[in-house]
């Protein structure tokens, strides 16, 4: 049996390289992104649908380490709700959409985002529309038009 050398050097290991070479490597992992957006979009949402529980657990995770941040983008999206309702709107008109949406066990969804990057739409019944969960998170933000 060979006798191991108590002396050899380890390998060397993928931690401490990373560690030493950390700011180079995060820019490098930038500038590929940048580069690559629809692909890393892709490969994002492709190991999401895979791993559906590590999503679950990293958001209760997030939820925990920074239960500050999560209430203030909640506070943040009830003020844009607010913002983008107008005051002649029936809110007695959107109620029963939310409770629709609740027994059926589906989301109320705005048919042109109150936050889009070209259009912004208003908090009003016939901006809004019933979508199953998985539907409301790959239209996402988007304005699908006509």
């Amino acid at each position: 049996m060979q006798q191991i050398n108590q002396q050899q050097k380890p390998k060397r290991n993928q931690s401490d390289y990373y560690l030493k070479n950390k700011e180079r490597i995060r820019a490098q992992q930038k500038q590929y992104r940048l580069q690559n957006k629809e692909k890393c979009a892709l490969l994002t949402k492709l190991w999401a649908k895979a791993n559906p529980e590590s999503i679950k657990k990293n958001r209760k995770n997030r939820l925990v380490k920074n239960p500050h941040q999560v209430r203030a983008e909640k506070a943040a999206y009830k003020r844009r709700l607010k913002n983008q309702m107008p005051v002649w709107v029936n809110k007695q008109e959107i109620l029963p959409i939310y409770l629709k949406a609740q027994e059926q066990g589906l989301t109320v969804d705005h048919i042109i985002p109150l936050k889009g990057k070209t259009v912004s739409g208003l908090h009003v019944p016939w901006n809004l529309c019933l979508l199953s969960k998985a539907e409301n998170s790959s239209k996402n933000n988007k304005f699908l038009g006509d």
